[in-house]
């Protein structure tokens, strides 16, 4: 994978983690705390990632917030980037491209990130 990915998750520990884990696949990642820090990222960078991977419950500003929000800046890619879910919520949204519940094996994860840039799944 030699995608662009934004990852943002307010627990620091899994954020790190999944950063790694993704960079190790070849991404370039992007790492915000909350929805207020990704959209501040995003319109330095001035254009969408390739994916975004998006916990829906953080402080500041929540996963549902954020979608509203991207919805609303003026960011070339904003309305076809995939958003990925992680919850632990039982809760899918009909925006999600889809949706990866906490607690999670990491190869779901990447199967998943695979899926949603158009990349064939490792073999195992």
């Amino acid at each position: 994978m030699t995608a662009q990915v934004l990852v943002i998750e307010d627990n620091a520990d899994l954020l790190l983690t999944l950063a790694l884990v993704l960079e190790a696949e070849g991404c370039k990642v992007q790492q915000a705390l909350n929805g207020h820090q990704a959209c501040e990222l995003l319109v330095e960078r001035g254009t969408a990632p390739d994916l975004i991977v998006l916990d829906l419950q953080m402080p500041v500003m929540d996963g549902w917030q954020f979608v509203k929000t991207l919805a609303q800046l003026d960011l070339a890619g904003a309305d076809t980037v995939p958003l990925m879910v992680i919850t632990a919520s039982g809760h899918a949204p009909a925006w999600a491209a889809a949706v990866v519940r906490k607690p999670f094996e990491i190869e779901q994860l990447l199967d998943t990130v695979r899926a949603l840039l158009g990349e064939a799944p490792a073999n195992r």
